[in-house]
């Protein structure tokens, strides 16, 4: 589940049902659409990219979706080489904008133990037309889940399947060093 289009709408996904993807009304709570038949394999995450009408799905066919909220409707689909693992904004990658909150850059795992950065592209009139591979990180097992970002800005803390917690420079593209969760100090 994911807080999506500024609060307005909770978006629900998975594997029951076939990959249905849902997005319901927080007031009165109400399904306002479902996104069924987008994704063929379990829908592991879904991220609001913070500008009221798009939201991005991650899933297990290797594919990362972006939606338009107000049309209902999926605009561009791009195929990735891996299963996807989770979805997250990247917060210094982001920070060129005046406006903090826009997104520009966001993360994703995979189970080929990756965390890849893609650029999200925008036309003339500042909608979102697709995403853009910039790079993928090997972090030498499979990412779960970011689990909060560094000082600098430009770090990531990922929890990978061995409950290692790796520090990940997504802006130099390394793995800085990490900790086995249940041993920090």
């Amino acid at each position: 589940m994911a807080d999506v289009g500024n609060g307005e709408f909770i978006g629900s996904g998975g594997d029951i049902g076939c990959c249905q993807l849902m997005l319901w009304r927080v007031s009165g709570e109400e399904l306002y659409h479902n996104f069924s038949s987008q994704h063929n394999a379990a829908i592991t995450s879904i991220l609001d990219l913070n500008d009221n009408k798009h939201f991005i799905s991650g899933s297990f066919d290797c594919n990362l979706n972006i939606y338009n909220i107000p049309k209902k409707q999926l605009i561009k689909s791009t195929s990735t080489s891996h299963k996807i693992t989770f979805l997250s904004k990247c917060p210094s990658l982001n920070s060129t904008n005046k406006n903090k909150s826009k997104i520009d850059q966001i993360l994703s795992g995979n189970l080929n133990s990756q965390i890849c950065v893609w650029k999200i592209n925008k036309n003339t009139f500042n909608n979102i037309t697709g995403i853009v591979l910039l790079r993928c990180i090997n972090i030498g097992t499979y990412p779960y889940s970011v689990v909060g970002w560094g000082e600098s800005g430009d770090e990531v803390l990922v929890v990978g399947k061995d409950d290692w917690v790796r520090v990940i420079d997504y802006g130099k593209g390394i793995v800085e060093k990490g900790t086995k969760l249940g041993q920090f100090t």
